[in-house]
C-alpha cells in the first residue's frame, strides 16, 4: 500500500470536466504524506523504505496518510491557472484478516474530484503494486460515505 501510494505521489492527470466539478478539463496533481506520530512527511522512496524497516519491528492496525490534491487549468494563451486544491485524510484499517478498509475523510478545498473517484484511484494503484508482486488484485466491494 506505501509503495503504490509512492506510486500515486506526483502522478499528474488531466480530468476530464465529466468527472471534476468543473467546466473545463483540469490538471490533477496529486502530492501524498504518510503519518509519522502526530506529523505527516512526504511519501519519498526515501519514506517508504523508513516505513518498511517500521513495520518488521512493529504490527500496523492502521496506516494514515494525507492525500492532496492541486488543480491547475490552461487557458487558451497556453498559460496554466491554479485552482482551490482539495485535502483528504485516507486510513487504512488492517484490523481484519483478509480484508483492507479505506477510510477518506475530506477536510479542505472544494472537492472537485469526487471520493469514489479517488478512491478507485487508490485502489487502482494499490492493483498495479500487487500485480508487479504476483499478489491476487484488491476487490472493491463497496462504498459508504457521502
Amino acid at each position: 500500500m506505501v509503495e503504490a501510494l509512492g506510486n500515486l505521489n506526483g502522478l499528474v492527470e488531466i480530468v476530464d470536466s465529466d468527472i471534476v466539478t468543473s467546466i473545463t478539463p483540469v490538471i490533477c496533481k496529486y502530492e501524498v504524506g504518510i503519518a509519522d506520530g502526530v506529523y505527516f512527511n512526504f511519501l519519498s522512496w526515501e519514506e517508504v523504505e523508513n516505513f518498511r524497516k517500521k513495520v518488521k519491528r512493529s504490527i500496523c492496525k492502521n496506516i494514515d496518510f494525507l492525500v492532496c490534491v492541486f488543480y491547475r487549468y490552461k487557458k487558451t494563451n497556453g498559460k496554466e491557472v491554479s485552482l482551490w486544491s482539495d485535502f483528504h485524510y485516507v486510513r487504512f484499517g488492517l484490523e481484519e484478516a483478509g480484508k483492507l478498509e479505506i477510510k477518506v475523510h475530506h477536510f479542505k478545498g472544494t472537492r472537485k474530484l469526487p471520493l469514489d473517484i479517488l478512491i478507485k484511484k487508490i485502489v487502482e494503484k494499490i492493483n498495479e503494486r500487487v500485480e508487479a508482486k504476483g499478489f491476487k488484485h484488491l476487490k472493491f466491494i463497496r462504498l459508504i460515505g457521502h
